[in-house]
Order: C-alpha cells, then structure tokens, then sequence
C-alpha cells in the first residue's frame, strides 16, 4: 500500500519542473520522501542492467531512464544520478559513453557533473593513447597492426574527444577550463589539429581574457612553426590504410591555424570587438589587436555556482 500511495504520489507531481519540497540547502541535496523512494527503485534496478548487460543500447536505456529522474525535481538535480551517469563514461562502448556524456550535461547536478566529465575526459585520454600508438605503429607499416586496425573505433574515439571537448567548455567550470588550456600544451609533432580546433571552439565559449591569448598565441606559434618546417606529417609519405587516415588525423597544418583564427574572428564579431581577417600572416595585427581588446575581457573566467 505505501509503495502504490508513493507511486500515486510521483505521478501527480509536475514532471519537467520544480519540486516544492525537493530542495538545496548549503550545497547538499535533500529529496522529498516520493522522489527519493523513486530514485533509490531506479537506481537499483538499473545499476543491475549496467552490471549484467552485454548490449549497449539496453545499458544507453538505464542511463537515460536515470536521467529522467531529475526531470521531476529539477530544482535539486541529484548527486546520485549525475554519479552514476558519470560512470556511463567509463562504458566499454564509445556510443554509450556519447550518450551518457550527453545525458550529464543536460541539467544534472552541478558539482557531480563537473567532477566526472573531468575524470571521464582523463580517461579518454588514455584511451586515445591507446589508439595513438597504434596509430604511430601504423604509420611505421607494421603488418600485424595493420592487419588488426580498426578505423571505426578511431573514427569513433576521435568524435567522442571532441565532444568532450565541447563539454568542458559548456560547464563554464575553472576546473574543466584548466582541461581544455592543457589541450594547447599538447606536442605538435604527434596531436591532430582537428583536436586543437576543437578545443578552440571550446575555450571560447567561456568568454576569458586568458582563454582567447591562449588560443592565439598558440594559433601564431603554431603558424611559425610550420613555417619553419618543424611540424612533420605523420602520414604523408605512406599509402594504403596509413594514407586514409591522413587527412583527418594528421598533424596540425596552416587550415588548422586558419580555422583557429577564424573561430577568433566570430568570437571578436560576437563580442563586437572587431578583428584583423583570419589569414597566414597577419601575426602582427592580431597581437595589435589583442592589445587593445583585452582590457574588454573578464580577467578570469566567473566560476559558475
């Protein structure tokens, strides 16, 4: 009888609003009686299904059922969903890690979300790593790895990293910032420039006086450099599979340094700062241009509570 009165309870409360008495108080989340006896249901059954389950569109179901959750009380988003959502970036599958990535991002509890999108972003570093190396095997022509490569899984893995990317920018979190400002400290002569692009986009859209110097000096550096010829292709002087992966995964080249500039540019034209046209060569004016548009910018970047 208690569990159908709670039941009946939960369906009459708004779904996709406020709870009047789920509440945050000094940081911590309290549950009403209903939704938290809902919540510890849920999380129980589908911690079971995340256990037991080889197939990831039943595992991608437990965790957007969980998520669905907070949309009863979205006042007080619970810690307990957004940790176990966070886990969902550890997930043996790459499509249920984009999904669960998604699902923490929508709305779930602040600090939660921020702790595991960082943990979940070192984790995919490690596992590029992994497809990195053997990506450098691959351009050294060994048969064996050639043999066994799979292209989806770093098609795959590339496009989780850049939504990655996206995500420690859109949490406006100085943690997950410090992430993404690490990202331009990656060695040139081994990193994409499709991931420094990304990154790019993402340092933007926190708005920060150190995030845009950072994003251009790193663009003229990087313009520099591969004027000198310090920045080799990996795979240029390869063929067959090797050769494929050339264009998308290949070290940063002056497109990359363009796109970089360009991002620049639509940030300035939002921030109707104006800003020297995004080409090759144009260092001087975008260092003169910088000058005299920081004084615009936050200093720092506001931690969101």
């Amino acid at each position: 009888m208690l569990l159908r009165a709670l039941s009946l309870l939960i369906l009459a409360l708004p779904v996709g609003d406020a709870c009047t008495q789920c509440r945050v108080d000094a940081r911590r989340t309290s549950l009403c009686a209903a939704h938290l006896d809902e919540e510890t249901s849920t999380l129980r059954e589908e911690r079971s299904v995340m256990a037991r389950s080889s197939v990831a569109s039943e595992r991608t179901s437990a965790l957007e059922r969980v998520a669905r959750l907070t949309s009863a009380h979205t006042n007080a988003p619970s810690p307990n969903v957004a940790r176990f959502l966070a886990d969902g970036l550890h997930d043996s599958s790459l499509d249920v890690r984009r999904r669960a990535l998604a699902l923490l991002v929508d709305g779930q509890h602040r600090e939660e979300t921020v702790r595991g999108l960082i943990d979940g972003w070192r984790a995919a570093l490690r596992l590029w790593k992994d497809v990195d190396t053997r990506l450098a095997q691959l351009a050294a022509e060994a048969p064996k790895q050639a043999a066994t490569f799979d292209l989806q899984q770093v098609s795959d893995t590339t496009a989780y990293l850049e939504a990655l990317l996206a995500a420690l920018g859109e949490v406006h979190d100085e943690r997950a910032y410090r992430e993404l400002l690490n990202v331009f400290k990656w060695p040139l002569e081994r990193t994409p420039g499709r991931f420094y692009v990304a990154a790019t986009h993402a340092v933007l859209a926190v708005e920060s006086r150190k995030g845009v110097e950072c994003v251009l000096e790193f663009a003229l550096t990087l313009e520099s450099e591969l004027a000198a010829q310090r920045v080799a292709p990996r795979f240029a002087a390869k063929e067959g599979l090797a050769a494929s992966l050339a264009r998308p995964l290949d070290n940063a080249t002056s497109a990359h340094v363009e796109a970089t500039l360009e991002a620049l540019a639509h940030f300035a034209e939002r921030r109707k700062l104006g800003a020297p046209a995004p080409k090759l060569g144009s260092a001087a004016q975008w260092r003169t241009w910088f000058k005299g548009a920081k004084d615009q910018l936050t200093e720092r970047m506001t931690l969101l509570e």
